[in-house]
């Protein structure tokens, strides 16, 4: 069965900064991270 998954609700927000959220870490296999970014910041 196929869930849905809301990703902007499962990284917070922080005003003029860079936030991130590891969300599957399976160690040497890798890992999936979510980004939020604050207009003007990762680039």
């Amino acid at each position: 069965m196929t869930e849905k998954f809301n990703i902007a609700g499962h990284v917070d927000y922080g005003s003029g900064s860079v936030v991130s959220k590891t969300i599957l870490d399976k160690g040497k296999a890798g890992n999936i991270t979510l980004f939020s970014f604050d207009a003007g910041q990762g680039g």
